[in-house]
C-alpha cells in the first residue's frame, strides 16, 4: 500500500483563487480541505483527524494567517506551513520578520511554481 495523501489546510478568502489552488493540489493527490477565513478554518481543522500543510494567505478576515498557524500548530505540533501573499515583500517583511525560515509564496504565482513549493515544505523536515 502506498503513502497516504498528504491532506492540506487552504485558507483564502479570494473564491477563484480558492477554487483554482485546490483544483491544483488535488489534481497532483493532495486531499485539500478549503475555508476562507481563519474561523473557517478552525472550525474545519477540528474534524481533521490529520492535518499536514497549512496553505493560508497572510492577510485573512479575521486572524492573520500567522496568527492562525500559531493558534493550529499548538494541537498540531507536525504540520507544515506554507504562507502566501500577493503583498510586496517590504509589507511582508515587517509580518514575516521573525524567522527567515517562514515558507512563502509571492503571489501570483503558476501551478508548477506553488507544486515545487508544497514540495519542497514536505520535503524539509521539521519545517514549520
Amino acid at each position: 500500500m502506498g503513502e497516504e495523501a498528504k491532506r492540506v489546510l487552504l485558507v483564502e478568502d479570494i473564491e477563484p483563487v480558492r477554487e483554482l489552488i485546490s483544483q491544483v493540489l488535488s489534481r497532483f493527490g493532495y486531499v485539500v480541505h478549503c475555508a476562507e477565513d481563519a474561523e473557517q478554518a478552525l472550525t474545519t481543522a477540528e474534524r481533521l483527524d490529520r492535518l499536514d500543510l497549512l496553505l493560508a494567505d497572510i492577510e485573512l478576515p479575521g486572524l492573520k494567517g500567522t496568527e492562525l498557524y500559531n493558534k493550529l500548530s499548538r494541537r498540531r505540533p507536525g504540520m507544515k506551513v506554507l504562507f502566501m501573499s500577493g503583498y510586496s515583500e517590504e509589507i511582508l517583511d515587517g509580518i514575516l520578520q521573525r524567522s527567515n525560515d517562514i515558507p512563502f509564496i509571492q503571489k501570483p504565482f503558476t501551478p508548477q511554481q506553488l507544486l515545487e513549493k508544497v514540495k519542497d515544505v514536505f520535503g524539509k523536515p521539521g519545517t514549520a
